[in-house]
This record gives structure tokens, C-alpha cells and sequence, in this order.
């Protein structure tokens, strides 16, 4: 098309033809826009169409690690739910005054019960936006908002409550350590829920004094404050699998399809 468009200015302007040509030479340009025009657009199209799928890449990236943190939020309700039935077990024994039913089972729950860390969520592929600068990749700015709400929510917890929780199980071990060996802990591992292996004779080779422990007032302040870590723990987790993590991989899940 151009080279016929060549042809027939050089044709008109040796019939000196001007008007003509200019009319010629016009067109040509304004092919050359529309062509310009049209690469661009497409140039346009095929950006939009990487930018897409990198962004749903990402959104399945989240979903798959938010799916996971749901599951280890839940495994880590479950564990303080359970601690929280053990100091319970712990402390109905300092208000009788009979022998301890199962010695090895008390033992195994004293220990357990002041044990552990506290959760906090693990999304890289969100830590990798921000440290790229590529959080509007993410068209879904409420998806943003959303991790963005509940890493700060975990992160204040880490400084306030984790830390005050890793205080109180740090004095309830070392009181513990008054009555019970700290080497009875490598049985409690290998030996796992068969308390019943954990026989009196290994326990006394540990240096166990169960009703030292239960005369001692402090004992029952202790694990007090371990069962009140473990309950504050279990309120907060379930506060944010129901305000958090559900409803920010439910808006995923919304993106992902509309994409």
C-alpha cells in the first residue's frame, strides 16, 4: 500500500499535480497513524493481558497461603483450646485433698501445659508485593486492606500478648523446675499420650515431688496465669479466623473467579 502510494506522488508531481499530491501524501500519513495507533493498541492489549495474569498468578499464590494459615490458625486454636483443658485438669487437683489418680499423666500435663509459642501468619507472597512495590497489581484494593488489617492485628498481639505470654510460661517453668526434674522432659517427648510408660519407678529416678508442688500456693498462681495466657490466645485466634482470615480468602476466592 505505501509503495503504491509512492508511486503515485512521484507520478503526480511530475504532472505537477499539487493538490493532488498533498491529498496523496495526507493519506499516507494517516495510514501510518492508524498503523501506529493499532500497534500500540494491540502493544496495549498484550500488557493488559500479562498484567492479568500476573495478577491472578499472585491471587492464587495468596489463596494457597491463606488456605494454609487458616489451617495452622486452627491447629493453634486446637493446641490452646487443649492447654487450656489441662490447667483446668491441673487446678481442680490443688482444690482436693486425695492422692493424685494418675501421677504420670499429672506430671506429663504440668510440663505440657507451660510449653509452646504463639502463632503469627505467614503470607510471603503479600511480604513480596510490598517489598516490590507492586501492591496495585492487585485491582481488589479491599484484598490489600484486608492482609494488610490483619498483619498489623498480628503483629501488635507479638508485641503486647506473645511477649507477656512468653513471660508467664518462662516463671511457670521455672517454678515448676522446684518439684520436677527438667530432664523428666525427654521421657515425656518419646513416650508422647503413653503416660501409663511413665512409670513410678522413672519418676522417682527424676526427683518428682507432686505434693510439694501442690502445698506450694504458688503453684496455683502460676498456672493460673498460664491458663489465662491460653484462654486470652484461643478468644484472639478465633477472632481473627472469623474478622480475617475467612473473609480475606473469601474475597480472594470472588477475584480469582471474576478473572
Amino acid at each position: 500500500m505505501i509503495s503504491l502510494f509512492r508511486r503515485l506522488r512521484q507520478k503526480l508531481l511530475i504532472q505537477n499535480r499539487l493538490s493532488r499530491y498533498l491529498i496523496y501524501a495526507l493519506g499516507e500519513i494517516f495510514l501510518v497513524v492508524i498503523g501506529i495507533l493499532i500497534a500500540l493498541q494491540v502493544n496495549n492489549w498484550n500488557e493488559e493481558r500479562k498484567t492479568k495474569n500476573r495478577e491472578r498468578d499472585v491471587l492464587k499464590r495468596l489463596q494457597q497461603e491463606m488456605v494454609q494459615d487458616s489451617l495452622n490458625l486452627e491447629s493453634s486454636i486446637s493446641l490452646v483450646k487443649y492447654k487450656a483443658e489441662q490447667a483446668e485438669r491441673l487446678l481442680r487437683a490443688f482444690e482436693i485433698d486425695s492422692e493424685i489418680e494418675n501421677p504420670p499423666e499429672f506430671v506429663r500435663d504440668v510440663f505440657l501445659v507451660g510449653r509452646g509459642g504463639s502463632y503469627l501468619p505467614y503470607i510471603p507472597a503479600y511480604n513480596e508485593l510490598v517489598a516490590n512495590g507492586e501492591l496495585g497489581i492487585i485491582q481488589n484494593e479491599e484484598i490489600i486492606k484486608q492482609i494488610s488489617s490483619y498483619l498489623n492485628r498480628m503483629n501488635g498481639l507479638q508485641s503486647f500478648l506473645y511477649d507477656e505470654g512468653d513471660t508467664r510460661r518462662s516463671v511457670y517453668n521455672a517454678h515448676i523446675h522446684r518439684y520436677f526434674s527438667a530432664l523428666i522432659m525427654n521421657e515425656i517427648w518419646e513416650l508422647g499420650t503413653q503416660t501409663e510408660k511413665l512409670t513410678d519407678d522413672i519418676m522417682e529416678s527424676y526427683e518428682t515431688d507432686i505434693p510439694g508442688y501442690l502445698s506450694d500456693p504458688d503453684s496455683d498462681y502460676h498456672m493460673r496465669n498460664v491458663a489465662a495466657v491460653n484462654l486470652e490466645l484461643k478468644l484472639l485466634y478465633e477472632q481473627s479466623m472469623e474478622s480475617f482470615t475467612a473473609p480475606i480468602l473469601n474475597l480472594i476466592n470472588q477475584e480469582i473467579d471474576k478473572n
